[in-house]
């Protein structure tokens, strides 16, 4: 019983054509050809000024794509959120606290009580979609790049581009009248801690309760205009997600970011950034014995982790953020790696992927890199089928295996992938023990698949195996 299959043809006529139906909704255009991938539609601050045009090319570009695909991305238009001047911090006469200078000049302090900012952003989307509501716009998904909340990072950056010190600037905080309530909600009350973010982790609580209203204010601000006028619009805001304090997931650069702090979603979704990076997390020993050193399988894997993260800490729908190849700071720009995780990505369970392909970056996405998403797409697709999907993901990767495998029930079948860490002088070929049942050695270890088969066939990469069971 069984077959290997040794040719994308062999496989078609196995597994029988697949309707498309995973797209990758993109930062940048591509080419039309990829009719998978939907690029945003970009509405702009300064579009507003001219508000008849601004509707009209809405209209004509969301026209343009397939309905239910209709994606609108906010650049700027929630960003007043953070930097109202009517928020700034106060003393306790109700002054605007101000950051002075060397040159004895001052700037007021950015806030964090952001009512007058959530009050003009909510506003702006009102009358932006009110507008194009009443001629006749559709929307299915609004996407935004929010990533500015008030973590004790950003107000350290906001300390330094103001030419103050970051304790002055949290002082100044301290000392607003607002900051007894919240003082209640953190435990604490003194934010010399947080400033000191070595020395405790009271830091990691500023930064949870920060998150938090983070996405509370954008919902208030976004969502609810929206939702108001398009009832079943999808949205969605980059860093916003769950992740269980039981699943030890340190963030990129090996904080425990989420010990109190649970997540938050924008909208309707989930949505974090998958881009096979590493920061100071290689520094970490997750599992307990070695560094995770900086390497193309370790990022892979940390990318399918925190995938993972997600659907195993809520059953909140996800659009994950997946870069260009080129993208110089990811560690699969050289390795089929990349392929692999955006399998990966698709049999944890999603919806569509959000595909980051910037012209203006050094290097630069290209029409080739777009085509292999738009490729890896259609393998999936053609691989896994139509039909009622269910992921299999139960856990976490060992941060110790050799190898990463992920499953999915399509109705009565089920499909995994298996991605084996190749070292230098190993071959994918070599692994394979037997196709039927599906087996393996990697890394010293005999890996079974009960009642699955290898489906070998030509593939956008070439360091993982499509195994089917019936």
């Amino acid at each position: 019983m069984g077959a290997v299959f040794s040719c994308a043809g062999d496989v078609s006529a196995a597994m029988s054509a697949a309707s498309a139906r995973t797209y990758a909704y993109s930062w940048s255009p591509v080419g039309k050809s990829l009719d998978n991938i939907v690029p945003f539609h970009w509405i702009r601050l300064a579009d507003m000024a001219h508000m008849d045009t601004a509707i009209r090319h809405a209209i004509t570009a969301t026209g343009a794509m397939p309905r239910g695909h209709r994606v609108m991305f906010s650049w700027d238009m929630h960003r007043v959120m953070a930097s109202h001047p009517g928020d700034a911090v106060r003393n306790q006469r109700g002054d605007v606290a101000v950051c002075r200078k060397e040159d004895g000049s001052t700037v007021p302090y950015h806030g964090i009580w952001w009512e007058h900012g959530r009050r003009a952003a909510r506003e702006r989307f009102a009358k932006f979609f009110g507008d194009y509501a009443a001629a006749g716009g559709g929307i299915d998904v609004l996407i935004l790049d929010f990533e500015e909340p008030p973590v004790s990072w950003y107000l350290h950056q906001l300390a330094q581009r103001y030419g103050c010190g970051v304790q002055d600037y949290f002082s100044a905080i301290q000392n607003d009248p607002r900051f007894e309530r919240l003082g209640a909600e953190l435990g604490f009350s003194d934010l010399s801690l947080v400033v000191r973010w070595y020395a405790s982790d009271h830091y990691l609580r500023w930064n949870g309760a920060m998150r938090r209203r983070f996405a509370d204010d954008i919902n208030q601000a976004v969502f609810t205009p929206l939702r108001a006028l398009f009832p079943r619009t999808k949205m969605a805001n980059y860093g916003g997600y769950y992740q269980a304090s039981s699943l030890h997931l340190l963030d990129l650069n090996g904080h425990d970011a989420h010990k109190y702090y649970g997540g938050r979603h924008v909208g309707t979704h989930q949505s974090r950034e998958l881009y096979g990076w590493l920061g100071d997390i290689a520094n970490s020993k997750l599992d307990g014995a070695a560094p995770y050193h900086k390497s193309p399988f370790n990022a892979f894997r940390y990318a399918v982790n925190k995938m993972r993260a997600m659907k195993l800490s809520s059953p909140v729908p996800i659009y994950p953020w997946i870069s260009h190849k080129e993208f110089n700071e990811s560690l699969l720009s050289d390795s089929d790696l990349y392929q692999e995780l955006i399998f990966h990505i698709g049999l944890s369970g999603i919806e569509e992927f959000l595909y980051w392909n910037p012209r203006s970056v050094i290097p630069p996405a290209s029409g080739p890199s777009d085509r292999l998403v738009s490729d890896a797409l259609r393998e999936f697709d053609d691989v896994v089928r139509d039909g009622g999907r269910r992921s299999l993901v139960d856990e976490l990767a060992g941060w110790s295996d050799a190898y990463v495998l992920s499953g999915m029930r399509v109705d009565h079948r089920t499909v995994w992938r298996l991605t084996p860490k190749l070292e230098a002088t190993e071959s994918l070929d070599a692994m394979l023990v037997d196709p039927n049942p599906a087996t393996f050695r990697i890394g010293g270890e005999l890996i079974t698949v009960p009642e699955a088969k290898v489906v070998r066939r030509t593939s956008v990469s070439a360091q993982g195996f499509w195994l089917v069971s019936d």
